[in-house]
């Protein structure tokens, strides 16, 4: 039997192929001839719970993802969690450049795992298996400029984070 890991490994990898494909299927897949190579900083200071709880606290994200010219990326963010736990997300996805010919918008998604929800709130973060849970995170994003972009990433019907993304040079 696969271990844990090898088991999450195996569903982030059908996450991905399958929002691939479906982009592609209904025309979500947007752009091919932008080329999206670079270094993509990512500045998230607010983050709105749905459902406010008096333990919550503000959540602050750092991330940092490596993205090929066809739009796949791979990266980390370092981030405070609702409950105020230093928490990591290791992620990779995929970026679709102007869906639909919609100019300057963007989407994408990624899988990976974060590591952070300990304690009392271990049950706060869906399958965590000793402080890991896996995540699939959508995005949305709209380019303010070539370099600067302003994103909204749903986390199910918990919470919306919104973020700013600066291509480093």
């Amino acid at each position: 039997m696969p271990t844990l890991g090898k088991r999450l490994a195996i569903l982030a990898l059908l996450a991905g192929s399958t929002l691939s494909a479906w982009a592609d299927d209904i025309g979500w897949d947007g752009r091919q001839d932008v080329d999206q190579q670079g270094t993509e900083l990512v500045i998230s200071p607010y983050t709105h719970h749905y459902d406010y709880k008096p333990e919550h606290r503000p959540v602050f994200l750092l991330g940092l993802a490596s993205v090929r010219s066809d739009g796949y990326f791979a990266g980390a963010s370092a981030f405070r969690n609702s409950f105020g736990q230093p928490s990591v997300y290791g992620f990779a996805g995929q970026k679709y450049v102007e869906p639909f010919g919609w100019k300057d918008t963007y989407w994408g998604w990624s899988v990976g795992l974060i590591w952070g929800y300990r304690g009392q709130y271990k049950d706060q973060a869906g399958l965590n298996y000793l402080g890991l849970t896996p995540a699939l995170v959508p995005r949305f994003g709209y380019n303010l400029t070539r370099d600067v972009s302003v994103e909204l990433l749903p986390l199910g019907k918990v919470a919306m984070v919104f973020s700013m993304v600066v291509r480093l040079p």
